[in-house]
């Protein structure tokens, strides 16, 4: 819809249930920049990745993309549907899980999996981090390996400083 008070509502009708499945906003964040996906059409079709290496720097493209995340990842999917084998915590009830374990690891796993591939196609990945727990060793990896190099991550401990640090990377 465009009706800007059918959104707001909707909004605020949401609520927060401890369960992301980051690696998934990972995937879409590259989706949205591939050429090969298929989600865009016509003249809204990214450039190809080989404008990424252009020797002419007329033609040459960048590819960035922002991920910000607490780096608490809790879903992992098996079959496209939340695994419930091992037991997930926070990530709804059994009605939501599938009976199968994930083939190709944990949601940090995932995620480092799709981060490499990003990067490997020539994509530029900042980090934001919102409150990240960094006592959580699974979390700064996630961070560090997302992350294009040490000057991509970008820490906000609350929302003045979230503000700051999109504005700076703006």
């Amino acid at each position: 819809t465009t009706d800007k008070t059918t959104l707001t509502t909707a909004l605020g009708n949401m609520s927060a249930s401890n369960s992301t499945a980051g690696q998934v906003g990972i995937a879409w964040g590259w989706y949205s920049l591939s050429p090969n996906f298929g989600l865009w059409s016509g003249a809204s079709v990214p450039a190809g990745y080989d404008k990424l290496t252009a020797s002419n720097y007329l033609q040459k493209d960048k590819k960035i993309m922002i991920l910000m995340t607490d780096g608490e990842y809790n879903s992992a999917n098996c079959k496209g549907v939340i695994t419930g084998v091992p037991t997930v915590t926070g990530s709804g009830g059994d009605a939501d899980h599938i009976n199968c374990a994930a083939t190709n690891g944990d949601s940090y796993a995932q995620s480092t999996s799709v981060c490499s591939a990003i990067k490997n196609a020539g994509i530029e990945v900042y980090v934001i981090t919102f409150q990240l727990d960094s006592t959580v060793q699974k979390r700064v990896d996630l961070v560090n390996n997302c992350a294009t190099d040490a000057s991509h991550i970008l820490n906000a401990s609350n929302s003045n400083q979230l503000d700051t640090v999109f504005r700076n990377l703006a």
